[in-house]
Order: structure tokens, then sequence, then C-alpha cells
């Protein structure tokens, strides 16, 4: 009876981290997703934001937002991901996040010691479209861009 038991439990154990490491990315895999940002993209909603990526090398993207007014460019953001020591992190303004939870489509990016934002959420539903997030620690103060890859 112990050991059906003992089988029991162990079964159940391998189950559960084969679940939970086929729903979660190293970080050098989920650095190979952030890969997919090269190139300029535009937001669908209201107010009209553009990010351009471009890949360094092979541990740096950089990244800027920018608006279109009228016929001038505004700048609002620059934006870098780097992966060193198979440690990923995004730097905006001076402000480093780390990877806190990196999933098949979804990284999450937090700075518990920054004021706002918190958290930084970026999503892949397809390949030509991706979300950024940013929210506090509770999820309030939200801004999401949903972006659609130009050209």
């Amino acid at each position: 009876m112990l050991f059906k038991r003992v089988k029991l439990f162990l079964t159940l154990l391998l189950l559960s981290a084969v679940l939970l490491f086929s729903c979660t990315k190293s970080n050098q895999s989920a650095f190979e997703l952030l890969k997919n940002l090269n190139g300029t993209w535009k937001s669908t909603g209201n107010i009209i934001v553009y990010d351009s990526w471009v890949t360094l090398n092979d541990s740096t993207l950089s990244g800027k937002r920018f608006s279109k007014i009228g016929g001038d460019t505004v700048f609002i953001n620059n934006f870098e991901i780097k992966i060193r020591k198979n440690i990923i992190t995004l730097i905006i303004k001076e402000t480093n996040y780390s990877v806190k939870k990196a999933g098949l489509r979804e990284i999450y990016f937090e700075n518990g010691n920054n004021i706002y934002p918190e958290k930084i959420i970026m999503s892949y539903p397809g390949d030509s479209t991706y979300k950024y997030r940013q929210e506090n620690s509770r999820g309030n103060k939200v801004i999401e861009f949903k972006m659609k890859k130009e050209g």
C-alpha cells in the first residue's frame, strides 16, 4: 500500500514538473522571442504611437517610442532589452526591470522599487502583433498599446 502511494506521489510530482516547465521559457528562449520586435510597429487604438526596434547584437535590442504630430516626430521613450549571464533586463529611462516570469507568449518585467510603472508586460498573440502594457503592483493605472507591425 505504501509503495502504491509513493508511486502515485512520484507520478503526480513528475506530471506537475512537466506542466510547469512546458508553460514557461528559459530566459534565453524568452530573449529569442523578444528579437521578434525587430522593425517598426504602429498602435491600433485611438492614440497612435510607433515603436521601432533593432537588434544591436546577440544580446541587446534597442527601441524607441515616438508619435507623429502633423509633420513632426515627437520622441516619447528609449528602450533597451539586454541579456547578460542569462538575466534579461528591460531598461526605460534609466530604470531596470527584470523578468519575473516568461511564458510561451508573454514576458513579465518588474521593478518593485519603481513608483510607476512597477510592472511591464509584453505579449505576442500573433507574428505581426504585440501588446505592451504597464501598470502598478495592484494592476491599476494601466497604459496599454496594441501594436501592429508595419510593412
